[in-house]
């Protein structure tokens, strides 16, 4: 496969899985009005999975003298600079959890037919209250979804998301069928958490 890891230590080691699926699967289907709606802005998806995050105690980090900075991740309100970019939009999320920032315990990176290919690989990676991403060939992120459940029984993984419509806002999604949806030259990314 053509994974890489970046970011391993003992990070985040006080994130409650727990309470971060819960949150997932509660708000899944609607929107929490302490938060704004990105729907009609490019969608809601990172701001639903930051969200995610939050719930499960991840801290913020950053201030708002520096809210576009990569390295900052908070949301007090709806505009800049009462929230960063990092909370509300896919690349700059990857960017701080991933290839940048490295907040993340690890993160992983396959070509989407690799990972279809190695689903094994792919469940055994993946704890509730993970997120996974999606970038086309230019390796720019545009989606982000929160993993809720694994059940051993063929090896399905859950997802919980928000989208650009409130019709694609998703619970239990079944993680394998979508990929399956998606070009196999796309980029799949993981983000274990803790």
């Amino acid at each position: 496969t053509d994974a890489s890891s970046l970011g391993t230590g003992s990070k985040n080691i006080n994130y409650n899985r727990e309470a971060a699926r819960e949150y997932a699967l509660k708000w899944a289907t609607s929107s929490n009005s302490k938060y704004y709606n990105y729907v009609n802005e490019g969608g809601d998806c990172t701001n639903f999975v930051s969200q995610v995050l939050r719930a499960g105690g991840l801290e913020f980090v950053g201030s708002k003298a520096n809210a576009t900075s990569i390295k900052s991740w908070f949301y007090y309100s709806q505009n800049l600079p009462n929230r960063t970019s990092t909370w509300t939009a896919a690349q700059p999320f990857a960017l701080h959890f991933g290839k940048e920032y490295e907040r993340a315990y690890a993160f992983k990176e396959y070509k989407l037919i690799d990972a279809l290919e190695n689903w094994d690989t792919i469940y055994e990676s993946l704890l509730p209250g993970d997120i996974v991403q999606y970038a086309r060939q230019n390796n720019i992120a545009f989606h982000s979804q929160a993993i809720t459940d694994l059940i051993e029984k063929n090896r399905t993984i859950y997802f919980c998301q928000h989208s650009n419509s409130m019709e694609n806002f998703r619970k239990n999604g079944n993680l394998r069928y979508y990929l399956m949806g998606k070009p196999n030259d796309y980029n799949f990314y993981i983000y274990n958490i803790k």
